[in-house]
C-alpha cells in the first residue's frame, strides 16, 4: 500500500468496522495503518483488542505489540510482551525488536541471543547480521568467519545501498577492536562519506553565536518580568558536544538517591517549537539565528509573557510527573546549549553542567558514529564537524560570561581520572549531599538509548582518553580545522608532521 494513502485507507477501514463491528481484517488493517502513520498508541489499542477478539492469532498480535513498544522506546514493555513468546517467533524482525530492547536495558547476553535468531531466520537481511556481529563475542583475527561474512556483504553493496554506512561502520569497529587502526579508519571514512551523501546539510545555516550574543545581553536579563519565571531548583541541564561523556555523567548523577535522569529528552525543545513564536522553525538544530530571535520574542514581548512562563511551568510539571520524588532531574538533550537564554530567563534556579572532552577526541568519536535517524548532520565531514564544535564552544563561552555561578564546567578527562573528586564537586554544585552510590553508577538498570549504551554498564575506564593518537596522520585534517581549539599536544603533533 502506498505510504501516502494510509490515512485514506484508514477512513475506508473505519467505515467497514462501522458496518460490521465483527470484521476482524478491518481491525487488523487499521492497526497496520496506524503504525505506518506513527500513531502508535492507536495501533496498540487495536492489536490489544484483537488479542481478545481473535485469540487464534494472539501470538501474531503480541509480536506486533512488542514491535510497537520497541519503536516507542518502551523497552521494558517490549521485553514483557515478546520474551514469553520468543520460541514461537518465526520472523527475524521480531527477534530483532526484542534484541534491541535487551541491548538498551543492559542485558547483553540476551541481546546477542536474539540478534543471532534474527540473523539465522533471515540471513539475507544485512542489518540483522551487522547487529549480530557487533554484539557477538569479540572477533579475534582477520581470518574470523564472521569478519569474512561481513566483507562478503560489503562486496555486494552498491553506493546507494541503504545499509552501506552500517556495513562500513561495522568494519571500522571490528578493525579498531583488532588494533588495526589504519585499516579501521579507512572504513570509518567510507561510512561517513556514505552517510554524508544522504544528508541535506548547509554549513552556512549552522550555529551563529552572534545572534545569541546580540539578543541575550546582561541588560536583557536585568529586565526579566518576575511573573514569567518558575523558581524550581529541580531542572538540571547538561550541555556538551556529542560523545563528550554526557551519558556517563548522567548515569553518575542519577545513581544519587535524590537525582533522576531523563536522557536526551526533547520536551522543552518541542514545547518551544509548538508555541506560536516557534511554529515555523525548522527542526534542524542549525537554525540558531531564527531560534534566538524567536525565543527573544517569546520572553520579551508583553503579550508573550504568559507563554514563556507557561512553557517553564509545563516543563516543571512534566519532570514532576516523571520523577515526583526526585529533588533534581537531569536533561542531557543535545540542544540544551541553544536554549540557555530561555532557561535562565524563565527558570533562574536551573543549573547547567558543561562537560568538555579533548576537542580532537570528541570530534573523532562523533565522526565514527552513525547517529539514529541521521541526526547530527554536521558529523560526517571533518571541516563541518570542527565548525560546529567551535561555534558550540563560542556560544557556551557566552553563557558562562553571563552566568558564571549557574554553569559548572567539567572536563571528561578529569572525571575519568578522579571520578569521586569531580563527582563530589558536581553534586555540591547542585546543592545536594554526597551519595556514594554515584560511584557504582554502572549497576543501574536504567534504559540507556545513546551510542554509549555498553560503556556505561561498566566501571570507569580510561581507554578513550587521547584516542586520536591511534590514528596518526588520518586526523591531521581535523586538527587543522579545529585550530586553536585542538589541544597543544595535538597542534604540536601537527607541526611535527609538516
Amino acid at each position: 500500500m502506498d505510504q501516502k494513502r494510509y490515512a485514506d485507507a484508514g477512513t475506508i477501514f473505519t467505515e467497514l468496522m462501522k458496518e460490521d463491528p465483527t470484521f476482524i481484517p478491518a481491525y487488523e488493517q487499521m492497526g497496520i495503518c496506524s503504525v505506518r502513520l506513527k500513531q502508535y498508541d492507536v495501533a496498540l489499542n487495536f492489536f490489544k483488542t484483537l488479542c481478545g477478539a481473535n485469540p487464534e492469532k494472539k501470538t501474531k498480535y503480541k509480536q506486533l505489540i512488542g514491535a510497537i513498544y520497541s519503536e516507542k522506546e518502551e523497552y521494558h514493555n517490549a521485553i514483557e510482551t515478546l520474551a514469553p513468546i520468543t520460541h514461537q517467533i518465526t520472523e527475524g524482525r521480531y527477534h530483532f525488536c526484542l534484541a534491541v530492547a535487551y541491548m538498551y536495558t543492559g542485558n547483553k547476553q540476551k541481546a546477542q541471543e536474539e540478534f543471532k535468531k534474527a540473523y539465522e531466520l533471515e540471513p539475507d537481511k544485512p542489518i540483522f547480521f551487522i547487529k549480530y556481529i557487533m554484539n557477538a563475542s569479540p572477533i579475534s583475527s582477520e581470518e574470523d568467519p564472521l569478519l569474512q561474512k561481513l566483507h562478503s556483504i560489503k562486496s555486494k553493496i552498491e553506493k546507494d545501498d541503504e545499509f552501506g554506512a552500517e556495513v562500513y561502520n561495522a568494519l571500522f569497529l571490528t578493525y579498531e577492536q583488532l588494533g588495526l587502526y589504519e585499516k579501521a579508519f579507512k572504513y570509518a571514512e567510507k561510512a561517513a562519506s556514505h552517510q554524508r551523501a544522504t544528508i541535506d546539510y548547509d554549513i552556512t545555516k549552522d550555529v551563529k553565536p552572534a545572534s545569541h550574543k546580540n539578543i541575550f545581553t546582561p541588560n536583557y536579563f536585568e529586565n526579566i518580568d518576575l511573573k514569567s519565571i518558575n523558581n524550581s531548583h529541580k531542572p538540571i541541564f547538561i550541555c556538551a558536544m556529542p560523545r563528550s561523556g554526557t551519558t556517563l555523567l548522567e548515569q553518575i548523577l542519577s545513581a544519587h538517591a535524590k537525582i533522576a535522569g531523563i536522557g536526551e529528552d526533547t520536551f522543552l525543545e518541542d514545547a518551544l517549537r509548538e508555541h506560536g513564536t516557534l511554529n515555523n522553525l525548522a527542526h534542524s538544530l542549525g537554525r540558531t539565528e531564527q531560534t534566538a530571535s524567536a525565543i527573544f520574542k517569546l520572553t520579551q514581548k508583553t503579550e508573550n509573557k504568559r507563554d514563556s512562563g507557561k512553557i517553564a511551568d509545563e516543563y516543571i510539571k512534566y519532570i514532576d510527573n516523571k520523577h515526583l520524588n526526585s529533588e533534581r532531574v537531569v536533561n542531557k538533550s543535545i540542544s540544551n546549549y541553544m536554549h540557555a537564554g530561555f532557561i535562565f530567563s524563565t527558570m533562574p534556579n536551573a543549573r547547567l553542567i558543561q562537560i568538555k572532552r579533548d576537542a580532537v577526541d570528541s570530534c573523532l568519536s562523533t565522526f565514527t558514529i552513525l547517529f539514529k535517524d541521521k541526526t547530527q548532520e554536521y558529523s560526517y565531514d571533518f571541516k563541518e564537524l570542527a565548525h560546529r564544535y567551535i561555534k558550540h564552544m563560542e556560544l557556551m563561552d557566552h553563557w558562562k560570561s553571563l552566568f558564571p555561578e549557574k554553569i559548572y564546567t567539567l572536563h571528561y578527562e578529569d572525571l575519568v581520572e578522579d571520578t569521586e573528586k569531580y563527582a563530589r564537586e558536581v553534586i555540591d554544585f547542585l546543592g545536594l549531599e554526597w551519595d556514594p552510590n554515584c560511584l557504582e553508577f554502572y549497576k543501574q538498570k536504567s534504559i540507556v538509548k545513546t551510542a554509549s549504551v555498553e560503556q556505561v554498564r561498566k566501571p570507569i575506564y580510561k581507554s578513550s582518553v587521547a584516542r586520536w593518537k591511534r590514528y596518526g596522520p588520518a586526523v591531521k585534517p581535523l586538527i587543522e580545522a579545529l585550530g586553536d581549539y585542538a589541544s597543544e599536544e595535538a597542534r604540536e603533533y601537527l607541526k611535527s608532521e609538516e
